[in-house]
């Protein structure tokens, strides 16, 4: 069953993922050119420090997709690869499968193949300090993402109904585990009022992961015979959830941004705004299912070229400059802002 249903959310996202015309807010935030930046911008440096113990060569990593089943694991083995290939990291995926089907010496043997790389784990707030321990185990993970999906589970036919106690979960196997926390969206962003509720708790990173991605909001309706009207783009945009985290959190956390930003000149824009570093997966898992293998290559080396030359365009030599630079704010983004009494001015004016 569970093995069904992570088939039918990646044929569903690529569904969304194909029809869907471009949503994201990026002509809304523009950079303010700078002309004369006194500096050698021979090479420009795109790695980031996500944490005390990690600095990734590309900020760009590939976001969770697919669930702990047998049926996904030739997908999972070959993102695996792509990220190996590109040194980036990469999210495995929701392991709650992992449990029900006893699929741990695949995560094992994924680690075999790929010792170096840095892996996150990936599982909903409801699980066990145990079930939890085992999907890192079986990964030997270097993180791990514990995501949140209330959206997902009310519209699923099969879902979750008991949410109760997922706060104190949540406190009790950031407690018990030793490496970073993740706290993640699945499409829908993460806003304030949810930041405010875990802030007590010692996580480390929290990925926004807005609706102009795949949201799976989206998807679980996609699967329903008895669809919801009304609902589409449920939730914060990419944008609009990172510019609520990073008002609610400023440097106390990192951020990372996911959620359609699959050009680099918006991933650029949203390290200027704040974030360490941004996840992709709908174009790179579409290019793997139809098997366009020097195609996906062609896009991951353009997106890390470009990036380097809108540094340049910039007179920045890291991403760190990059949030120095002054951007503008406009349109709906400007007024979304206003309306949450998000500080935009500070971006036009630094």
């Amino acid at each position: 069953m569970r093995g069904i249903r992570k088939l039918e959310h990646i044929d569903c996202s690529l569904s969304l993922f194909k029809s869907r015309k471009e949503q994201l807010q990026s002509s809304e935030v523009r950079f303010i050119p700078r002309e004369l930046p006194e500096c050698n911008l021979t090479d420009v440096d795109i790695s980031t420090a996500v944490t005390e113990n990690w600095t990734w060569e590309k900020f760009l990593y590939l976001n969770a997709s697919t669930g702990g089943t047998a049926a996904t694991f030739p997908i999972l083995h070959e993102l695996a690869e792509v990220a190996a290939s590109h040194q980036m990291a990469i999210a495995v995926g929701s392991q709650t499968a992992m449990i029900a089907e006893q699929t741990q010496r695949c995560y094992r043997d994924l680690r075999m193949r790929h010792p170096g790389l840095c892996m996150i784990a990936n599982a909903p707030a409801s699980v066990s300090v145990n079930d939890l321990k085992g999907m890192v185990d079986s990964l030997q993970a270097d993180m791990l993402q514990i995501h949140l999906n209330l959206a997902q589970e009310a519209i699923m036919v099969e879902g979750d109904r008991d949410f109760e106690n997922y706060i104190a979960n949540i406190a009790s196997c950031t407690a018990a585990l030793e490496i970073p926390i993740i706290i993640k969206g699945v499409g829908c962003g993460i806003a304030r009022e949810t930041l405010q509720k875990i802030n007590h708790i010692n996580y480390v990173i929290v990925d926004v992961a807005g609706s102009t991605g795949i949201n799976f909001a989206d998807v679980e309706n996609v699967r329903r015979a008895n669809k919801i009207l009304g609902i589409e783009n449920w939730g914060l945009t990419s944008y609009e959830s990172l510019l609520e985290a990073k008002q609610f959190l400023g440097d106390k956390r990192k951020i990372f941004a996911s959620g359609g930003i699959y050009t680099s000149s918006s991933a650029m824009k949203c390290i200027a705004l704040g974030a360490t570093a941004v996840g992709i997966i709908t174009p790179i898992l579409n290019y793997i299912i139809e098997k366009r293998y020097h195609d996906l290559d062609k896009y991951l080396l353009k997106y890390f070229e470009d990036s380097e030359t809108i540094l340049r365009m910039l007179g920045c030599q890291n991403l760190s400059q990059i949030q120095q630079v002054a951007l503008l704010i406009t349109g709906s983004l400007k007024e979304y802002s206003q309306l949450r009494n998000i500080d935009i001015l500070k971006y036009a004016n630094r």
